[in-house]
This record gives C-alpha cells, sequence and structure tokens, in this order.
C-alpha cells in the first residue's frame, strides 16, 4: 500500500497557537489524497480477511501467509486467546511448513504460551531448520531455557560452525546465558573460547563472544583459549581483552593463568608479550591493584614461579629498550614495562632517562615520557627537568601533562616556572588554566603567582583591548597558518583539525564581534557539552577533556586532538566538572590583535555566513543617538536573519520569530558609554508566553521571558532589564535563548534609554 498525502498541515492543532489556527486552514487537503494498493497485473488481489472471527486452527492456518501484517496479527490474536488447542497447530507449522517466514513466526507464537520447555524436540529440530532466520530464532528463544539438555546442547555447539554469520552472531550472545548444571556450562564455555579463537578477526562477532563472558565462565573460556597453541590466532586483541575482562571480573586464578600464557620463557620474546602485559599493569593500576598480589591471591601450585616469569619478561624488557638494533616497534612496547618491576626501577628510570636525549628518535622520546609517568616515582620531576632544554615542543608538553596529572608532580611543576627549568613561555593556554583551576587551593595560588605576568584576569578588559583588531578585514591565508597552529587540536575547517569543541560552521552568530569574544572570554557561554570534566582514579592519577561519552562501565574524555583516555567507572575516585568551557582563557598570550584579525577573517571565508532576508519595509541603516542620549532600535532598521522571522507589513514587526537561528541585528552608535534601560514595543499571545529572549552587545548577554501581552494584535511597552553599554559603534544581536515553543514574540521595536 502507497500512502498519497494532501495534508497541508501534518502537526495536531493542540501544538499550534490559536492565533496561529486562525491564521492556517488546519483542514486544508482533507478532501484530497489517495491511498494505492499495488499488486502484479497478471494476479488478483488477495481478499483481506477478518482475523478476529477466525477459529483458533484457522488463525493459526492465517500464519501461513507471504502478508507480514497477517502474520503478526494472527500471532497477537493467537496469544491473547491462550487457546492451548494452538500448541499441537504450532508445532506442525514449524516442522512442516514450507514459508520459513511462516515458520519463525510459529516458533515465536508458541514462545509466547511459555511451552518451550515441553516443547524442546521441535526446538531441537528448528537448530536444523535448511533456513538461517529459523535457527537463529531458535538459538535465541532457546540457550536460557534448554541449555542443560543434553541433545538440545550438543546441536546447538554444532551452531559454531554454521555458515551463516547471524547464526552464529546469534549462537555467541546465547552461549553467555547458558545456565544450569556444571556440565553444561563448561561445554558452553568451551565453545566460546574456540570461537574467539576461530572468529576473532570478525569485530562484531568478536564483540558479542566477548561480552558473553563473565564471572561464571571465564575460567572455562581461557582454558578452551589456550589449549589452542599459541599460534598466530592468538592475537594481542584476544590476550589483552582477556587479561582486562578477568581482572576487571576480579577472577584471580584465570589472570593468573593468563599471565603464565603471556610471560612463557622464550629467547626472543614477542611485541605482543610486552604488550598484553603491560596493559594488564595499565589496568590493575587504575585500581590502585599490583599484579604480585593477583598472582599470590590465585590458587595455581608454581606462583612463584609465575612471579619469576613476570620479571624475567621485563629484564628482556630492559634489555630490548636498551638495544640500538631491535626493531622500533619492539623496543617501544618493551619500554612500557620499564619501571614497573618489582626490583631494578633505578635502573629503569636512568635508561628512561637517556632516551630523553636527543640522539633518540621522537617516538622513543614519547614512550619514555609515557613510562616516567606511569612510573609514579618521585624522582619523575627531577629528570624531566634536567632534560627539559633539550625536549622538543610536543615533549615539552607531553611532559606537562605527566607532571600536571600528580598533585605532588605538580607542586614541583609550579615550583619550578619561571626559573632556569620551565620557561612561562612553555604554558599554553590550556595547560595554564589546568594549574589555575587546580582543584588544590595551595597550588592555585601559587600557580597564579607563578604566571601572573602571562595571564589577565578581567577578560572583559582583553576584549576591549582587542576590539581595534576588528577595523582591520584580516589576512585569511596568514590566519589559516595561525589557525593550524594554534586553533586546530580542538577544531576542524577547511579540513584541517580536530572536532572536539563546537563546530565552527555551525555557530549561529558568526560575526566578527562574536568571534572575538568567544576566543578571548570563552566562558561567558559555554554549552553543557563543551565542559571541561576533571577524573581522578584510585590510584591518584588525573586525566582533563570534554566528557565525550559515558556508558554503564566507563567514561571516555577527549581532549585537543582528539586524544581520547577511557576509564572504567571502577577505577574513579572522583568526576567533576570544571565549569568552565575547554576553549582555554588567556589566548592573548599566544595571539596578538593583528593575529586574532587574520584568524577571524580565515574562519569566516571558510564557513557559510548567514543570509540577510529581504523585506519591504525593512532598510537597515545605522541607528545614532537621540538628543535626549536615548537610542530607537525600529525593526524597520535592523538586518534580519533565520529560517523563519520576516518582517510583517501590518504592524510593521518582526514575526514568526520560531527558530533558533533567527535574529535582528542592529548597528548602533553610541554617544555616551554607560547604563541603559531597555524596553520593548512587543506583542505576545498567552498561549506562548515566557519563551526566553537573549540581548548580545559589546560582549555583555542580557536575558528574559517574554511576558504575555494578551494576544498577538495587543501591543506594549514596557522596560525588560538594564545593559552597560561602552560609547562607539556597536553591534547589538536579538536572537532566542533557547528553541522557541511556537513563536517567541512580535516585536516593533527596542528603545535604549539612559540610567540616571
Amino acid at each position: 500500500y502507497v500512502v498519497d498525502m494532501y495534508r497541508a498541515v501534518i502537526e495536531h492543532p493542540q501544538w499550534i497557537p490559536d492565533t496561529w489556527q486562525k491564521k492556517l486552514d488546519l483542514r486544508a487537503g482533507h478532501d484530497k489524497g489517495r491511498i494505492y494498493r499495488v499488486y502484479p497485473v497478471d494476479k488478483k488481489p488477495r481478499a483481506i480477511p477478518r482475523l478476529d472471527k477466525l477459529s483458533t486452527e484457522e488463525l493459526v492456518a492465517a500464519l501461513d501467509s507471504p502478508s507480514g501484517w497477517q502474520r503478526d496479527l494472527a500471532q497477537q490474536l493467537i496469544i491473547e486467546r491462550r487457546d492451548k488447542s494452538a500448541i499441537p497447530l504450532l508445532e506442525k507449522q514449524i516442522v512442516t511448513c514450507p514459508r520459513p517466514e511462516t515458520r519463525v513466526q510459529a516458533l515465536c507464537t508458541l514462545d509466547g504460551f511459555s511451552r518451550l520447555n515441553e516443547s524442546r524436540r521441535i526446538l531441537v529440530r528448528a537448530l536444523s531448520d535448511p533456513h538461517p532466520a529459523v535457527r537463529r530464532h531458535a538459538v535465541r528463544l532457546g540457550g536460557a531455557i534448554l541449555g542443560e539438555l543434553e541433545d538440545y546442547l550438543t546441536r546447538l555447539i554444532e551452531l559454531a560452525k554454521d555458515p551463516d554469520p547471524q547464526v552464529r552472531l546469534q549462537l555467541a550472545y546465547t552461549l553467555g546465558e547458558i545456565k544450569g548444571s556444571s556440565w553444561a556450562k563448561d561445554y558452553a564455555a568451551g565453545t566460546l573460547g574456540r570461537m574467539l579463537v576461530a572468529d576473532g578477526g570478525d569485530r562484531f562477532l568478536f564483540s558479542a563472544l566477548m561480552s558473553s563472558v563473565n564471572g561464571g565462565n571465564v575460567e572455562g573460556v581461557l582454558t578452551a583459549v589456550l589449549a589452542s597453541g599459541r599460534d598466530s590466532r592468538l592475537n594481542e586483541n584476544l590476550v589483552i581483552n582477556l587479561l582486562d575482562l578477568a581482572g576487571a571480573l576480579g577472577n584471580d586464578q584465570a589472570l593468573a593463568k593468563l599471565v603464565q600464557h603471556v610471560t612463557y620463557e622464550n629467547d626472543q620474546p614477542a611485541t605482543w608479550q610486552f604488550a598484553a602485559l603491560a596493559r594488564l599493569f595499565d589496568s590493575l593500576g587504575r585500581r590502585n591493584e599490583t599484579l604480585a598480589d593477583k598472582i599470590r591471591k590465585s590458587k595455581l601450585p608454581d606462583r612463584d614461579a609465575l612471579l619469576e616469569g613476570v620479571d624475567r619478561l621485563i629484564v628482556a624488557a630492559r634489555r630490548i629498550a636498551a638495544e640500538d638494533s631491535a626493531e622500533i616497534d619492539l623496543r617501544l612496547a618493551a619500554l612500557r614495562l620499564l619501571g614497573r618491576g618489582r626490583d631494578n626501577r633505578e635502573a629503569d628510570l636512568k635508561l628512561l632517562q637517556a632516551l630523553l636525549g636527543p640522539q633518540s628518535s621522537p617516538e622513543l622520546q614519547e614512550a619514555a615520557v609515557a613510562a616516567l609517568g606511569r612510573s609514579r616515582d618521585e624522582s619523575v620531576p627531577e629528570l624531566l627537568f634536567a632534560h627539559w632544554r633539550a625536549l622538543s615542543a610536543p615533549r615539552r608538553a607531553q611532559a606537562l601533562d605527566v607532571l600536571l596529572s600528580r598533585d605532588a608532580w605538580t607542586a614541583e611543576l609550579v615550583a619550578a616556572i619561571g626559573g632556569d627549568s620551565i620557561p612561562q613561555t612553555d604554558f599554553d593556554a590550556a595547560r595554564r588554566e589546568r594549574l589555575l583551576n587546580h582543584r588544590l587551593l595551595d597550588l592555585r595560588n601559587k600557580a597564579s603567582a607563578a604566571l601572573a605576568t602571562t595571564m589577565n584576569a578581567d577578560r572583559q578588559k582583553v576584549v576591549d583591548a582587542y576590539q581595534a583588531a576588528l577595523a582591520s578585514p584580516g589576512d585569511a591565508a596568514r590566519g589559516a597558518i595561525l589557525f593550524t597552529k594554534t586553533c586546530a587540536g580542538c577544531h576542524r575547517l577547511a579540513g584541517i583539525g580536530h572536532d572536539v569543541g563546537p563546530d565552527l560552521a555551525s555557530l549561529t552568530d558568526k560575526s566578527p564581534e562574536a568571534l572575538l569574544v568567544a576566543m578571548l572570554d570563552p566562558n561567558r557561554a559555554v554549552e553543557s557539552k563543551f565542559l571541561t570534566y576533571v577524573a581522578e582514579t584510585k590510584s591518584g592519577t588525573t586525566y582533563t577533556g570534554l566528557l565525550a561519552a559515558e556508558t554503564g562501565n566507563s567514561i571516555t574524555l577527549v581532549n585537543a586532538e582528539k586524544k581520547e583516555q577511557v576509564i572504567l567507572r571502577a577505577d574513579l575516585e572522583e568526576l567533576v566538572s570544571t565549569s568552565k568551557s575547554v576553549m582555554p582563557e588567556g589566548l592573548e598570550k599566544d595571539l596578538t590583535p593583528r593575529d586574532l584579525a587574520d584568524i577571524i577573517a580565515h574562519v569566516r571565508s571558510n564557513v557559510p555566513l548567514p543570509v540577510r532576508k529581504e523585506f519591504g519595509g525593512n532598510e537597515p541603516r545605522p541607528v545614532v543617538t537621540d538628543a535626549d542620549g536615548s537610542l530607537l532600535l525600529s525593526v524597520a532598521d535592523c538586518e534580519i536573519y533565520g529560517s523563519t522571522l520576516i518582517f510583517e507589513p501590518q504592524h510593521k514587526n518582526l514575526g514568526f520569530w520560531s527558530s533558533i537561528d533567527d535574529q535582528a541585528v542592529w548597528h548602533v552608535d553610541v554617544a555616551r558609554a554607560g547604563k541603559y534601560a531597555v524596553e520593548f514595543d512587543w506583542a505576545c499571545d498567552s498561549s506562548v508566553k515566557g519563551n526566553p529572549w537573549q540581548i548580545a552587545v559589546a560582549g555583555e548577554t542580557i536575558t528574559g521571558r517574554v511576558e504575555s501581552t494578551g494576544n498577538w494584535d495587543t501591543y506594549r511597552r514596557a522596560k525588560v532589564s538594564e545593559l552597560t553599554l561602552p560609547a562607539g559603534k556597536l553591534r547589538l544581536v536579538m536572537s532566542a535563548a533557547s528553541k522557541p515553543q511556537g513563536a517567541m514574540i512580535d516585536l516593533k521595536s527596542i528603545r535604549l534609554t539612559p540610567v540616571k
């Protein structure tokens, strides 16, 4: 069937204001439109049955139809009647009906009677159905109920090699639900393990299989995985995921077995062994646990030998990390283990310090700084300070992040600022702000004193100081270079950068004045999704960034260059919002007024600028101060932008102010600085009163809610707020503070009167 609808207004009248209902014909098109029935030329259309008049036997027969609607309704009626005489008829449909859709529907209808346990022979037979959809639903419906039945479970396990990927995917989900006797759960766990090895290359199937690993079956899964041997199929991803899961489930026995597998004696350890053990150290470290304690808690008889195996692998990592001739990937993996052994930590720190030298590649330097950060050793700041002058700019930034991750290190960093160790110029705006908003008051105060010469706390003064830059048209080509250097870490424009912060193309106000305020005073108006969060783990490590994602088990923070940090909720000590934008204050330290003008020119040349709407009776022109010092902002003089806002000639007002991008813009010339009363001449129907409005001018934003005047034809003048204006030429923008419910306001004018 095809519905050809002609109704002009789709919305229900209850969502349309009364005054609009008077303007619109809400029934327009009700007498038009068609419903087409499409069927083959050489066939007659099927009769539409009255299913509610059929007997139970006839309803079961009605399931055998190519019409999905008919099958669904027949199933609904069968289940609602609860007539048990349908059960043998449904069982027969599952076995004999040639239509696979009907066999699936009959199987699901049988499940609606909660009779699958009594019909298990039918369900076992459905597992061998020639159509994969029937097999898949038989797996889905029977797994949790019949899992301990040997004939069902035996056939179920055989489907691990089913040619249809959807059947194997459903099996992966179902294997984690098998309950009953221990042999049944062990049988299912073994199949899970073998499927992980065989099908681990399919990321969807792998995720489904891993989701079925739980505290009750992890040892059985692990036994099956390890029994497959140490070949290429046991890749790093599988081992690492099992290590993480065993640790998260608190199964020390399974964890110890995996460590035994990872640390088997080998003259030349592989990259994956180093990476897997390092990942385990990371996971345990976030929970403030140690691998040695985990191994000792296991019931393995050779625990001491296992600890020696871990030590042996770390010794090999130490040797390979120092070998200039070793492959770079192997060295980088080995570096992740340095500083994590039970002994020789001092030797590890010396090796890491040596790798900070200019003789090391950038990759090795980066790995060395990261390893120092993981070590938690109190000497880390001193080691980094000693090599600071030799570090490249990216490595200095990385080292700052390491030092900012622990309070004790941060205290040493603050003490070193301004001396020979750490120049103030090494702190960009984001890292300066992290220091100046540190959770510890003492550190905040010391950081403020250390960085006082580079920060201006009064953001409006900074905005005012840079306002003159807007008189210049700006060099967009030079601005592109500056954007790449300063802004691309969090913004993407013209194919360059990272989309961490707001999409510049979607900004409502792209005027130079608005961009100036957004860059120099980013906390004046911040969307909640762009607030900075600080996460502290139980181990004392601090992470900062946007809260990009949340699940039941973890959070994801994203910072500059879209670097993600996933933190398990179990590892969190505290998660708090700084109530500040991820866009840092203090960019004036890095940008001159000319730089700012050039960046603004680059941004505006690469984003779609709003198109001014034109109406008869509306001729935008500058608003000048009257003799009494007031300014009359008539809507006849403003620029009109947005999806729905229009100039209505009847009352010479702005109407249909219904979209978030609707805005009116006046260019005003204020003769005298001071405080001004804001007066509206407006109308608003009682059905839509209370919509929030905002006015932005000269870096200040005032807000309020539209009061009702009774209806759209009744206008009223009244003071609604006050604002402070500087003298000079300004751009005043009025818009909705949030998406209006209905229409926000019908506006004739705004009058600004000096407050005496």
